[in-house]
């Protein structure tokens, strides 16, 4: 079931306003650093070292593929998504980030939090 849209303006889903604190070039840099992103190779090629890497899926990739080339063509070939189109794509771009950092962070907390297994005794089936 989906959700009606309602986004204004300069608003994320949560309603919050967007405000960037750093001029986009200059989070660019610092994404790239952070990440060890080398800017001299294809996208392709970065999404390929992510999978090699096993940071992402192979349906990942394929998704994060298309979400860039679909900004390349409203960017660069005059393309216009439609309503229905836009949403998915913020559907996809939401749910892997939701994924990405969210889910991520919490598995690796309650992965933590999990008491270990306890050794069975030789003989004992239960």
């Amino acid at each position: 079931m989906r959700m009606a849209r309602s986004r204004t303006s300069g608003e994320n889903r949560l309603g919050r306003p967007i405000d960037p604190i750093l001029p986009r070039n200059e989070v660019s840099e610092k994404a790239r650093a952070i990440q060890g992103v080398e800017p001299a190779i294809s996208f392709d090629d970065k999404l390929r070292r992510l999978v090699d890497d096993g940071r992402i899926g192979g349906d990942e990739k394929k998704i994060l593929a298309v979400l860039v080339d679909a900004g390349g063509a409203a960017a660069h070939r005059s393309w216009r998504p439609r309503r229905d189109q836009l949403d998915t794509m913020l559907d996809a771009i939401e749910s892997f980030l939701h994924r990405a950092l969210i889910v991520k962070d919490g598995i690796a907390k309650l992965e933590a939090a999990v008491p270990a297994k306890q050794k069975r005794r030789p003989g004992n089936q239960n």
